[in-house]
């Protein structure tokens, strides 16, 4: 019966306690520790440990629940820090890419500005071309026409719509000034072919292939003996040719001998020292020089084609006006080679007509 009554009143004492703590911990605030703005703040729970084993129970469940909650607050910044990561590594690739582009298409540009490509290079230069030619003639006046100007006029006119059936109805007012015979033979034609360099050079008046009006400097006495031999045979060989016949690669190579031979008798006559004395010396033997090597490729040319109707003079103008020339060229395929000494008159002549006909076909006039 004691003991009974023993035991009743320690449950009273231990339920007393445990009131008495839980009031406590109850009117006990735990205190939260500001930190710096860069820290998250601390919990401090009240020191109730070792009073009783309920009070240290308490406290360890206390301290498990801000753990809890702690470790949960980790994890959400956590994952906000591993999402605000994701999305900053998005952007800078993004940025990256965007970057990418914008230097390769501003190094295009750069590079496009300095080295442009090839149709607008080629369109500057017609539009520079152009604008000298029709606007402002001044540059060219006083200076040789050269057969890059003809030519461009002649590609203008080439390009205009019905240009030969105006021509040939007589419906062009411009175009009809006469060429006299003597003037035909200061106009130099061309296949045009640039085949590796070479090309087919005549006069419009018989069109005769490998013509040779020697030049002042391979005149003189001293080329005599090369010259007949050359002149021989390319006679031998051009008759042989118009014939129908075709010339052995023995032929061949002594038609081209006999031009090395008068191209180096020019070097052994007027060495360095020489022909650098003066400049009328040195004139002269530039234009031998250029002579010889256009008579070289033009060798090389009529031995590749082995044209009938060059080699015949087939390619000759038989009219007598400057628009029938024109027609002529354009249905021929021929362009007008660089003039020699002499010819300038007569080109300058032709520039101011086709100038005149490409104003009247495209309006300019």
């Amino acid at each position: 019966m004691g003991k009974r009554a023993s035991t009743a009143l320690s449950a009273a004492a231990l339920l007393y306690g445990s009131l008495f703590l839980i009031e406590f911990a109850s009117q006990a605030q735990a205190q939260v520790i500001p930190l710096p703005s860069t820290q998250r703040p601390t919990v401090i729970l009240p020191d109730a440990r070792g009073a009783t084993a309920a009070s240290t129970i308490i406290h360890a469940k206390a301290a498990l629940a801000v753990g809890l909650g702690q470790l949960a607050e980790s994890l959400a910044i956590a994952r906000r820090h591993h999402a605000a990561a994701v999305e900053h590594e998005m952007q800078n690739r993004r940025q990256w890419v965007d970057t990418y582009f914008e230097m390769r298409a501003a190094n295009r540009a750069y590079r496009r500005e300095e080295d442009p490509p090839f149709l607008e290079r080629a369109a500057k230069r017609h539009a520079q071309r152009e604008r000298v030619i029709y606007d402002q003639t001044y540059l060219i006046q006083g200076k040789e026409i050269s057969a890059d100007d003809l030519n461009f006029l002649l590609r203008e006119l080439a390009i205009a719509p019905s240009l030969a059936s105006t021509l040939l109805n007589g419906g062009l007012d411009v175009g009809q000034e006469s060429l006299s015979q003597d003037e035909l033979k200061h106009i130099r034609l061309t296949d045009g072919a640039m085949s590796e360099g070479s090309r087919m050079v005549f006069r419009a008046h018989d069109g005769q292939v490998l013509r040779t009006d020697w030049p002042f400097l391979l005149r003189s006495p001293e080329f005599e003996q090369a010259r007949l031999h050359f002149e021989e045979l390319r006679d031998a060989s051009l008759a042989k040719l118009k014939a129908g016949g075709s010339l052995t690669p023995e032929e061949e190579a002594n038609l081209m001998l006999a031009v090395d031979d008068l191209a180096t008798q020019l070097e052994l006559e007027y060495p360095r020292e020489r022909r650098t004395n003066d400049y009328l010396t040195f004139s002269r033997y530039k234009g031998a020089k250029l002579f010889l090597q256009e008579l070289a490729l033009g060798i090389y040319r009529l031995l590749e084609t082995n044209d009938q109707e060059a080699i015949s003079g087939g390619l000759a103008f038989e009219g007598d006006s400057i628009g029938g020339l024109v027609l002529h060229l354009l249905q021929q395929s021929l362009e007008f080679a660089p003039p020699e000494a002499g010819d300038e008159r007569v080109y300058k002549k032709l520039f101011l007509a086709l100038r005149e006909m490409a104003q009247a076909v495209d309006g300019r006039g």
